[in-house]
């Protein structure tokens, strides 16, 4: 065969193989996002000529770091997750950590819980939030109190008190077992590294 049919006929298999790439990948539906008004999710598949993105994944949330429903997954040759934490609870945590003076910062821990309602509550261990934490609170926000108490103790019984759904947490420092304990037995999955968690 002429080497130049030969190479036309190879840019024609190659253009098909895309057609039907194409085909069945646009055509996929989005399904529905859940992972809270705090984080927006979207999953995104690679392929050597071609970014395609997929939209919204069926449930990812920002401390899970893996995705349901990626259907599609067996025509991709790659496939990534990205959590967009837009100003979510881990950053959240720190800017209530901050306003602590330096010595609270290394004795207290701050928490702060997303519910599937919507509702955030803020909590800090033994004294409570300060006023300078409480300064930063949002319109919403509840502010869990339970002097005393752990800040992952205090914002579930908060949650538990206002009727609402624990839907993630992420605290300053590594949980203790005793919090590890007690988010596990309302349904709660921790972290590996044990600075948050999240409800299924």
């Amino acid at each position: 065969m002429h080497p130049g049919r030969r190479w036309l006929v190879f840019f024609s298999a190659a253009i098909a193989v895309l057609a039907a790439v194409l085909a069945v990948v646009l055509p996929v539906v989005p399904a529905s996002a859940s992972a809270g008004p705090a984080a927006g999710t979207r999953v995104g598949a690679s392929h050597p000529d071609m970014i395609f993105t997929l939209g919204p994944s069926h449930q990812v949330l920002a401390v899970q770091g893996r995705c349901e429903g990626l259907s599609q997954a067996s025509f991709v040759s790659g496939a990534c997750v990205a959590a967009e934490d837009t100003g979510g609870l881990a950053s959240r945590v720190d800017e209530l950590q901050s306003a602590l003076d330096p010595i609270a910062q290394n004795s207290r821990t701050t928490a702060v819980m997303s519910t599937e309602e919507g509702t955030d509550i803020l909590a800090s261990g033994g004294r409570d939030l300060s006023p300078a934490q409480r300064a930063l609170a949002n319109e919403g926000d509840i502010l869990a109190r339970s002097p005393g108490a752990h800040a992952e103790i205090t914002a579930l019984e908060a949650a538990e008190k206002a009727g609402l759904t624990p839907s993630e947490i992420a605290v300053s420092r590594a949980m203790c077992p005793a919090c590890q304990a007690a988010i596990e037995s309302s349904g709660g999955v921790i972290n590996d590294d044990l600075l948050g968690a999240y409800w299924p």
